[in-house]
């Protein structure tokens, strides 16, 4: 696969992931009767759709620029936090402000500042903001990770067990407690995938052999129907939310494997990227970053209007509006702003670029 079409596809998956996020954000059956088919089928169509947040952490590592961090480590944590930090805090920011707003508009006080503070810290201050803590953990661990990747030791391979004993401990606690609050949040939860591209990257021979043994329809279909299990029994055991989680076992089991797939596709092309379908999820794989972080407000507006209660049609319908209406504000921004140098840095600083 050349180069170009490499590009195309990492963003053709970036724009399908894009669009799973967008719809576990809206409204669905999870809040149903756990008899009901809507809680049933949206359990199931959840699991299905449970890895976009596991990909876009092994993409994080897998176009790491191992050069760049070898030869100058200041200038890779210079660009990469600046590219993380500086909307995560505008986008903080204004999800802030808008709580403020709603609680003041109830007759609410004003909000205690250091809820804010934590709230902005651990990124609670909006739904997906957590996904940049996680990711600014990754980014401070990758030198050293790509050291003991490289030696090729002990230390190599106690690292892949890190994820899985962290899910253990999240495992007990959460059936001796049931559901605890930030577990998502802290890199262990998520590292398998970030050391699995940092893996695929360095070696790459051994990964795409890997894939292409078991990076199989059969094999996704199998741990898709595992993690459907496993919810239901996490649903009697702990309660709705964990299982409806992304960080469970067999989950990341289905996700592993998904990759191993996309890998398999990548050695092995067979995508039209002509096709305007594919041109638009492209699209939309360009600007994920911005959508990431707009998705939210356009959602919060779009709920307003669309108060149809059938589901899944309200869902779908939602679904829709938010992700076109994220992607047009995102071009036309592009449009307007991008040709001058003040307007460059504005989309840079709100991951509009």
């Amino acid at each position: 696969m050349s180069s170009s079409d490499k590009n195309k596809f990492w963003q053709l998956v970036r724009g399908v992931c894009i669009l799973a996020v967008i719809l576990i954000h809206c409204p669905n059956g999870a809040g149903e009767s756990i008899s009901s088919f809507n809680f049933n089928s949206w359990l199931i169509i959840r699991r299905a759709i449970n890895f976009p947040v596991a990909i876009f952490i092994f993409l994080s590592g897998y176009f790491v620029n191992i050069q760049r961090v070898e030869s100058n480590c200041k200038l890779f944590f210079k660009r990469r936090i600046k590219r993380l930090l500086i909307p995560y805090f505008i986008w903080s920011i204004l999800a802030n402000l808008i709580l403020i707003s709603r609680g003041l508009g109830q007759g609410q006080p004003y909000p205690n500042w250091f809820i804010l503070l934590v709230l902005f810290l651990l990124g609670k201050a909006s739904v997906p903001l957590y996904y940049i803590v996680v990711l600014l953990q990754l980014t401070l661990l990758t030198p050293l990770l790509i050291r003991i990747i490289k030696k090729k030791g002990r230390l190599d391979k106690i690292m892949w067990y890190i994820t899985p004993v962290y899910l253990l401990l999240i495992y007990i606690l959460n059936i001796s407690y049931r559901m605890i609050s930030l577990y998502a949040t802290v890199f262990a939860a998520w590292f398998l995938f970030y050391y699995f591209g940092l893996n695929v990257k360095l070696e790459q021979d051994k990964w795409f052999a890997a894939a292409h043994k078991y990076g199989r329809a059969k094999y996704i279909i199998f741990a898709l129907a595992l993690s459907v299990m496993e919810a239901y029994v996490l649903m009697c055991i702990t309660g709705v939310r964990f299982s409806l989680s992304q960080v469970t076992f067999s989950n990341f089991l289905y996700v592993f494997i998904i990759i191993l797939y996309l890998l398999k596709i990548l050695a092995e092309p067979k995508i039209n990227y002509d096709s305007k379908m594919n041109r638009l999820i492209v699209s939309f794989g360009d600007y994920s970053y911005g959508i990431f972080y707009l998705h939210i407000f356009v959602l919060d507006i779009v709920k307003r209007f669309i108060t149809i209660s059938i589901l899944p049609l309200n869902t779908l319908l939602i679904w829709f509006a938010t992700s076109i209406f994220t992607y047009l504000i995102i071009m036309f921004s592009n449009k307007l702003l991008k040709n001058s140098e003040t307007g460059q840095a504005v989309l840079e600083a709100i991951a509009f670029d």
